[in-house]
């Protein structure tokens, strides 16, 4: 069994995956909840191997502590070896999560493209399991607060259910507008990626994604733990 540690922006997330590659259980939680979950997450459970990743900036401090519970899991950093080979210009700058993502792709194809809706939307571009790089823009809670944050009669909108178009509120006009405009830049992109590769395969992730995915084009398909199957690849790579 491995276990993976994937810490973000918001939450951390664990998951254990048996050794064939499927899914068992997944848990995520604030990163203070983690050590007394994770025990509790782990119990009873024959785990031989582990990775942690974390985008944050503690992301030392909190490896040290789950090192004294976990003394096998390893720390993803951009040393770790890769399935797959870079081609971006400024490998020490690129997030350990677009990492994560391009070795995901890998169990779909060796040609596509992820799009993870999180804080920020990033792409992530893989042609013939070379990374290519890709593009990342202000997620859909990041635009709305944008425009609360730099505007003097705009209000803090949370909701992100769809609304029809032209919208009667402002409330509701700055969620159409907020929703509608990512989805078109996620079409755009889309559009561009599989004119340069037809048979490629376009996979959508992250926390945000269910708020997209009936509305994207068909090709697009969803995965919400593309991430942790990406990290998981990683360590197996490393065993």
């Amino acid at each position: 069994m491995n276990l993976i540690i994937d810490g973000g922006n918001t939450f951390i997330k664990a998951y254990l995956f048996r050794q064939n590659g499927e899914l068992k259980k997944n848990i995520r939680c604030a990163p203070e909840e983690m050590p007394a979950l994770l025990t509790a997450f782990t119990q009873d459970e024959n785990i031989s191997a582990g990775i942690y990743s974390n985008v944050g900036s503690d992301q030392n401090e909190i490896y040290s502590e789950l090192k004294k519970d976990f003394p096998f899991l390893v720390q993803l950093t951009r040393q770790t070896k890769l399935p797959f080979q870079l081609n971006y210009d400024t490998p020490e700058t690129l997030g350990l999560d677009r990492l994560a993502l391009a070795a995901g792709l890998q169990k779909h194809a060796s040609t596509a493209m992820a799009v993870d809706c999180g804080s920020c939307i990033t792409y992530e571009v893989l042609v013939n399991d070379v990374y290519q790089g890709g593009a990342i823009s202000p997620g859909l809670q990041m635009r709305l607060k944008s425009m609360h944050t730099f505007t003097a009669g705009l209000p803090h909108v949370e909701d992100l259910n769809m609304q029809s178009f032209p919208a009667k509120s402002t409330r509701k006009c700055m969620t159409t507008g907020t929703i509608n405009a990512v989805l078109h830049e996620i079409n755009g992109f889309i559009d561009t990626f599989t004119a340069l590769h037809q048979s490629a395969e376009v996979i959508l992730t992250g926390g945000d994604a269910k708020y997209l995915a009936d509305a994207l084009k068909k090709r697009t398909f969803a995965n919400p733990f593309l991430t942790a199957e990406g990290l998981n690849k990683i360590l197996n790579d490393q065993i």
